[in-house]
């Protein structure tokens, strides 16, 4: 029995290719709205201050997109803040390291602003990296956002009542990566003072460097998230130092992708120097973290971030997953630099579905009504790839949970991509069952199927 089609809903969307992360976003933009009262603070030492307003819409829901400027002793901190209700409710607290905040009138902000007037994304010298050489060639990728653009990222989950925190750590002025953790710490540390916010019903998310952020300041801060969602995350900070210091030993045949390569790398290692990288550990994340639930979603073709990263945190403690395992092993001396290839593998368009269900599913109760968007093409080609690797012999058994959450809560899934109208989870897990895996069941019928066949994905 095959998915019926029917016309889908028409949503407004942009994409920032924001260095590896592909951040989806929902815009309606309009001028902002000037404002700057300073809140006061439990803590006396830091202030708030609220910087513009600006009106954002998502499948036909409008709210408020407020923009802050936190002042603390380490430093400033921007960030931006949409409520999904008045009363407490749940939070997603989102990590963008290298996007553009040139809202924040900062002038260093602004002049970068000025590279990437379109707001499509660049790849530039590092200038204000620490250290830069004119001469060395070091880049970064950079996007310039809009006061309200970024946002989708975590503004997919408002529809489902779930409010967004995205926290902004401008990569591209040079600052280093335990600066990025402890501004992550500090606006977990004062979620409650924005108001309406449930601080019991915290996730974070984040992708590559994005997904180390909140990660590790989620063992620092007192706010304990019940969910962690690491997209093609660092992890280690020791090994992703010895990681890029290595390149050259990694890649020997090819001069062109080696220098590239190093290039890129070097402007992350120039934000390690001087840090303590042992205070960054797989060993302390499995410590300092163990009533959070966490997921973490990686490709075995990541060039960038080595999935022995993942394989080692998983020996440590349990550490929900989806994973993209390919047929062969990385070739460092043809595939690109990147946390997939494009040939075959991860996009953000293709794992969304996974890390809405996962933060969803612990944030709002069972039979609470909420949105999984997804791009039907996307996600169906890369359930195929794994059920190739499951023809290969390999493990996935982390596909039983994914499906056991569509087929128990209360999902409606809606396609962006305009292929299919909304669909129940359940209906989409027995699809995936009756027409991807071909299992002897009917989409009505896949559920109840499923539950009896626990072993259908070892």
């Amino acid at each position: 029995m095959k998915w019926s089609k029917v016309k889908a809903h028409v949503f407004v969307f942009s994409s920032s290719i924001a260095c590896i992360v592909a951040s989806l976003a929902f815009v309606n933009c309009s001028s902002p709205v000037n404002t700057t009262p300073d809140l006061s603070l439990s803590n006396a030492t830091d202030s708030l201050i609220a910087l513009s307003e600006t009106p954002y819409s998502i499948d036909s829901s409008n709210y408020t997109v407020k923009n802050y400027k936190l002042v603390t002793t380490s430093g400033i901190i921007f960030f931006q803040f949409v409520s999904a209700c008045s009363t407490k409710c749940p939070v997603v607290v989102v990590s963008l390291p290298y996007t553009g905040v040139t809202w924040s009138q900062d002038l260093l902000d602004l002049e970068w602003g000025k590279k990437d007037p379109s707001g499509k994304g660049i790849v530039t010298p590092d200038v204000n990296g620490p250290g830069y050489d004119s001469h060395s060639g070091d880049i970064i990728a950079y996007y310039n956002s809009s006061l309200s653009d970024a946002v989708g990222f975590g503004g997919v989950f408002l529809k489902s009542g779930v409010s967004t925190v995205i926290v902004y750590n401008r990569f591209y002025l040079g600052r280093k990566l335990d600066q990025y953790v402890n501004d992550f710490t500090q606006v977990l540390n004062h979620l409650s003072d924005l108001g309406s916010i449930d601080t019991n019903k915290v996730a974070v998310l984040g992708a590559s460097l994005g997904g180390f952020v909140p990660l590790h300041a989620s063992r620092k801060s007192f706010i304990k998230p019940v969910a962690m969602v690491g997209v093609t995350p660092l992890l280690d900070l020791p090994n992703e130092f010895s990681t890029m210091s290595t390149t050259a030993k990694r890649i020997t045949s090819n001069p062109s992708l080696l220098s590239f390569t190093q290039s890129f790398f070097n402007s992350y290692l120039r934000r390690m120097n001087q840090v303590a990288t042992n205070q960054f550990t797989s060993d302390l994340l499995a410590l300092e973290t163990p009533n959070s639930n966490i997921l973490v979603i990686h490709d075995s073709w990541d060039t960038v971030v080595p999935i022995s990263q993942w394989q080692y945190l998983s020996s440590l403690r349990k550490i929900d997953s989806f994973i993209f395992q390919h047929a062969t092993a990385i070739d460092y001396n043809t595939f690109s630099t990147g946390h997939s290839q494009i040939s075959e593998g991860y996009t953000n368009n293709s794992v969304m579905p996974i890390y809405m269900s996962y933060i969803l599913k612990r944030l709002v109760a069972p039979s609470e009504p909420k949105i999984i968007y997804y791009y039907y093409n996307d996600f169906v080609s890369a359930l195929a790839q794994v059920k190739m690797a499951q023809s290969r012999g390999q493990n996935i058994s982390w596909m039983y949970g994914l499906l056991s959450d569509l087929c128990t809560d209360n999902f409606t899934m809606k396609d962006l991509g305009g292929s299919f109208g909304p669909i129940s989870g359940a209906q989409f897990a027995g699809g995936v069952l009756a027409n991807i895996w071909s299992e002897p069941t009917t989409i009505d019928q896949a559920c109840q199927y499923l539950s009896t066949h626990p072993s259908l994905f070892k």
